[in-house]
């Protein structure tokens, strides 16, 4: 079967659902009136992080990840990095689970059991995860169209409810805090498009990994700093700290007139949709290595044990939605292996190889 490649356009599209999908949802709040600056700052330290993430594709078109991993590294330890990256993957895949599933049960299905919501969620998502990247590709650009729309929107009618005073005293935080909150962000937002290098491979010939990822990159950034500054400008910084999904309550207050009605249902949707893209992508991602690991062609076939397996993990690590908050302060920690050692070994050992091979030749 001939296998249909997808645009960086595209590509960027899904990158940028990465990115914002589980930020639209919760917010940051942690800052108050500053949070816009710590993400803003984020999506700077991202700059180099993601340049390094694409450069490793550029040194090798047509191969994703754990193709190039295992051509790094070999045969032993290009499995053990697989393994690593696959195990970073399913967790991930467990976590946008868990957000998702606390946000429906708080917006619309309180009485719903988990397992019933979740299961709901991996659903779709494996059925797009196993329609392949271009379809990926093409979904989320028309996800990324309706989520502009929806912010655009929200924004327009929130207008009368907005005050600017809200953002003073401007800095309010010190910049070590300041830059330690956007590192905790940014490994949740920008740090976990590392999943889409495992879809590379997938590039239509001749694109520009640099676009797609910095395309993604600007994209995510600014519709989660005009969701950050929206939030703030309409809850202010006290209720934005008091609200566990500040950006489904700010949309509530707002007042869409006569002509609209249960508009946040319909918000709701649409960012649940986001979320079913990245589940989607993080299962393609540990689907990858799953068949990498054991030698065998056709990540889809893996798809159904992912899904299976971060079904188990969400049900079992976080009991309440209190839980799933406070593990942020680790994960800033226990992401870094993931989403910078690793992935800048994998770069300077193709650095190298390509210049060996420059030389060579």
């Amino acid at each position: 079967m001939l296998l249909r490649k997808i645009s960086a356009r595209n590509m960027g599209c899904l990158i940028a659902l990465a990115v914002a999908s589980s930020s639209f949802v919760s917010g940051y709040d942690s800052i108050g009136q500053d949070s816009w600056i710590a993400v803003s700052l984020a999506a700077l330290i991202a700059v180099p992080v993601i340049g390094m993430y694409a450069r490793t594709m550029r040194l090798y078109p047509g191969m994703g990840l754990f193709d190039i991993a295992e051509n790094m590294f070999g045969g032993v330890f290009g499995k053990v990095v697989i393994a690593f990256m696959t195990w970073y993957f399913l967790h991930v895949s467990s976590l946008v689970l868990s957000l998702f599933t606390f946000f429906i049960n708080l917006a619309a299905l309180k009485e719903t059991p988990d397992i019933v919501v979740m299961g709901s969620l991996l659903l779709v998502a494996a059925y797009l995860s196993a329609s392949g990247i271009h379809t990926m590709g093409k979904w989320a650009l028309l996800i990324v169209i309706m989520i502009l729309g929806n912010l655009v929107l929200t924004i327009a009618f929130s207008a009368r409810s907005m005050d600017i005073s809200h953002l003073r005293p401007v800095m309010a935080h010190s910049g070590r805090h300041l830059l330690s909150e956007a590192w905790c962000f940014g490994a949740f937002a920008f740090g976990e498009t590392i999943v889409a290098l495992t879809a590379f491979g997938s590039l239509k010939e001749g694109e520009s990994p640099y676009k797609a990822y910095y395309l993604g990159l600007g994209l995510g950034a600014a519709v989660i700093i005009s969701v950050a500054l929206r939030n703030i400008l309409v809850l202010g910084p006290h209720m934005l700290d008091a609200s566990v999904f500040p950006s489904y309550i700010a949309t509530r207050i707002v007042t869409f007139g006569n002509f609209l009605e249960n508009v946040e249902s319909i918000i709701s949707f649409a960012l649940v949709l986001m979320g079913v893209s990245k589940l989607a992508l993080c299962l393609h991602a540990a689907a990858a290595g799953g068949a990498k690991l054991l030698g065998k062609r056709g990540e889809r076939y893996f798809i159904l044990p992912a899904s299976l397996f971060a079904l188990v993990l969400s049900l079992t690590s976080f009991e309440h939605m209190a839980d799933f908050f406070a593990f942020a302060e680790v994960y800033r920690y226990y992401a870094l292996p993931f989403l910078v050692i690793i992935p800048a070994a994998i770069w300077i050992a193709a650095e190298v190889k390509a210049h060996k091979r420059t030389v060579s030749s």
